[in-house]
């Protein structure tokens, strides 16, 4: 199987987050943690409960503090580490054991660079993006974008840097 980071027992990243924001929440708020607990709509409603996050956050640097450090500590519940071999260790283990080896001397760090030079011409593009089992391109994808803002299924930010890809007929937003 695949080797670095990844979730503990194979948890879905939505019951991660759950549990990660309601433990950091209850350090402030216990009474919303449980509330974060019992969200049935998380895709649709996990803003509301980011918003309650800064805002008991906001109260103070000690609470903000208390926050952070609470969720930290969770979060390191649930990740782990999966090695060359699949052998698996929490993350916070094998990233102090790489720092030990390497500050010893037994392994470096190991970075690469590669050059991608591309000699196709450019050609017009469209976005287009795969929704309920029909592509969605041009006037069609934009109005779809603007419904997934207005009913909150997206973020308006991300609306909007969708709607200018999908804009883009000189793929200036893609061209790497």
């Amino acid at each position: 199987g695949p080797c670095g980071v990844q979730f503990a027992n194979g948890a879905a990243s939505t019951d991660v987050m759950k549990a990660v924001m309601a433990r950091a929440v209850g350090a402030a708020d216990p009474q919303y943690a449980a509330t974060i607990r019992a969200e049935r709509s998380w895709r649709s409603q996990y803003w509301r409960h980011f918003v309650k996050l800064v805002e008991l956050s906001a109260t103070s640097p000690a609470a903000c503090m208390s926050i952070a450090q609470t969720g930290l500590q969770e979060l390191e519940h649930h990740f782990e580490y999966v090695s060359e071999t699949g052998a698996r260790q929490p993350v916070l283990k094998a990233v102090c054991e790489h720092v030990q080896q390497a500050q010893k001397g037994l392994c470096r760090p190991t970075f690469s660079s590669v050059v991608v030079d591309g000699q196709a011409p450019f050609r017009p593009w469209s976005l287009e993006v795969p929704c309920k089992g029909r592509t969605l391109a041009g006037e069609a994808l934009l109005q779809e974008i603007e419904r997934w803002v207005r009913v909150g299924s997206m973020e308006p930010s991300a609306g909007h840097a969708l709607s200018a890809s999908a804009s883009d007929t000189e793929g200036k937003w893609l061209d790497l």
